[in-house]
């Protein structure tokens, strides 16, 4: 048996594994990224992290989980780093709409809410040039 947020991070993964095979490979860490090494211009690493679970009270009684999924999408830039910036955005915002009102079945989590913050890390930018744009999908058990 997995924890929820395990079991739904996972989830998530088979589900961009299916939709997005021909552009990337999506993994789940507990810790976030790739090494810059092991990285190659243009080519696309995609990183899903289990995340917080806050209950939410649906009745004096009864309450849900709300589960936060992280999916880090990155992109070690090239010489054309606008081209190669646009490209990661571009697949941030492509996974966004896929997962937006996008309920899971295994396990059963119902789709609450989805942001991209930040579409690209300054930092990752200006030190490693490489684009990190994170994706965070909110699910409730």
């Amino acid at each position: 048996m997995s924890a929820r947020t395990v079991a739904i991070a996972d989830a998530v993964v088979a589900l961009l594994n299916a939709k997005f095979a021909e552009n990337f490979t999506a993994v789940r860490k507990w810790v976030p990224g790739i090494r810059l090494e092991d990285m190659k211009p243009g080519e696309n690493h995609v990183t899903v992290v289990p995340g917080q679970m806050t209950p939410t009270r649906l009745t004096r009684r009864l309450k849900a989980d709300d589960v936060v999924i992280s999916i880090g999408v990155q992109r070690k830039l090239s010489a054309a780093a606008d081209t190669d910036s646009d490209a990661t955005a571009a697949l941030a915002e492509a996974i966004y709409d896929y997962l937006f009102d996008l309920d899971l079945t295994d396990p059963a989590a119902k789709f609450i809410e989805i942001a991209v913050d930040p579409a690209a890390a300054p930092e990752h930018l200006e030190q490693f040039r490489v684009h990190t744009a994170v994706v965070q999908v909110t699910y409730r058990t």
